[in-house]
């Protein structure tokens, strides 16, 4: 069995760490009813509070008159649903060895953390914005905020840090991948190199070889061409000789 996080870069571990704590930030945000705070009052998105007890925001018929919230509740589903999708896919890479090193599934669970930073940042900044001129309407002055809240702007940073730690474990993963090849490359062409001088050497070793199988043939064959036929006897030479006198 794989150990947890072994191929895993020291980056991508310290990532996953941020991305926990602005993960709780976010719950905390999302879920409590510490949006804004007035008096013995306080809400969030999906409960208001007054004296100590808590309604259902969608009982509130102030609430939900008002379009914007309802968008920035929506906004925040989605923050929540994007969230979920970056803490699984950062766990498939620290849990999955063979998908440790996979840049397109990094690059996804960056483009998921900036997804979940980007909704955040729209839900708070709407929710800001309306509440203050709402408060003013009701109250005649701006709205208080709560802890959820100022937690909700924090978790935003979190996952903006989580994302430019991921791009730059991404360029490392290139670079180092980019090196890797270069020196295979050339370890290619000195090994192409080397075959060539061996192939080099093997054509004059041949070749030498071949030149002293000739020269030995020609030394231990002097004779050759001429056969016993075409000698002529000493004795038929003067025989010949003293006929002819």
């Amino acid at each position: 069995m794989n150990k947890c996080c072994g191929k895993t870069s020291k980056l991508l571990k310290v990532s996953a760490l941020v991305l926990f704590i602005a993960l709780i930030f976010h719950l905390i945000g999302f879920a409590s009813p510490f949006w804004s705070q007035k008096f013995n009052s306080n809400e969030g998105l999906w409960e208001a509070c007054q004296a100590g007890i808590c309604l259902s925001t969608a009982s509130s018929p102030l609430l939900q008159t008002q379009d914007w919230f309802k968008a920035v509740q929506g906004v925040m589903i989605v923050s929540f649903i994007t969230a979920v999708v970056t803490v699984v896919l950062t766990l498939v890479l620290l849990f999955a060895a063979s998908m440790a090193r996979s840049v397109p599934l990094i690059i996804a669970t960056l483009t998921f953390a900036v997804a979940t930073a980007v909704f955040i940042l729209i839900g708070v900044t709407v929710y800001g914005v309306r509440a203050s001129v709402l408060f003013e309407d009701l109250f005649g002055q701006g709205f208080e905020v709560g802890f959820a809240y100022i937690l909700s702007v924090i978790s935003i940073f979190g996952y903006f840090i989580l994302a430019l730690m991921l791009a730059a474990d991404i360029d490392h993963k290139v670079n180092k991948d980019r090196e890797t090849e270069e020196g295979q490359g050339d370890g290619d062409a000195e090994n192409g190199e080397a075959a060539d001088v061996e192939g080099e050497a093997a054509m004059n070793e041949e070749e030498a070889s071949t030149s002293r199988s000739a020269g030995a043939n020609v030394r231990v064959s002097p004779s050759v061409g001429v056969s016993p036929d075409d000698v002529v006897s000493p004795n038929v030479v003067s025989n010949v000789v003293n006929n002819g006198v």
